[in-house]
């Protein structure tokens, strides 16, 4: 469990959670749940074109939405 804490909580001493990275964590388990679910009722392997693009523009939104909020948060 302490290793799942690491991975979603800002580096340096005092870890506090981010929320960036779990939303991330989040949209990884969905799409691969999607995937999983499509494979095990079509018995094949879907284009996987849409859950890139949903995965790809997930992470981005949400780590520049994170450099944003840091930024903004220092000035």
């Amino acid at each position: 469990m302490n290793f799942l804490k690491q991975i979603l909580s800002e580096p340096g001493p005092n870890g506090t959670g981010s929320f960036s990275r779990t939303m991330s964590a989040i949209i990884d388990l969905a799409t691969l749940g999607w995937i999983t679910f499509v494979v095990a009722h079509t018995r094949a392997i879907p284009d996987l074109s849409g859950p890139l693009v949903f995965m790809t523009t997930g992470h981005t939104s949400l780590y520049g939405l994170n450099k944003i909020v840091t930024k903004v948060g220092k000035n």
